[in-house]
């Protein structure tokens, strides 16, 4: 299930990125996204699903590391 953010939400997200930076907002989407799939190996075993978590950790880290804002 996927949808878009709402107002309230991408303005909670901007104000994140304004307190902090862009790079530090991704590295934290990084971080939960590797703990989402240690949690799911954990709890559910469902090896197919934590590497759609590992792969988006992967690719929002490297994001991170190319961001200078």
């Amino acid at each position: 299930m996927t949808r878009e953010l709402t107002r309230v939400e991408s303005d909670t997200l901007e104000a994140l990125i304004d307190l902090t930076s862009v790079k530090a907002v991704l590295e934290a989407i990084s971080d939960i996204c590797g703990a989402k799939e240690e949690h799911i190996i954990a709890n559910w075993q469902d090896e197919k699903t934590a590497r759609v978590w590992a792969e988006a950790c992967g690719l929002v880290g490297c994001a991170s590391v190319d961001v200078r804002v």
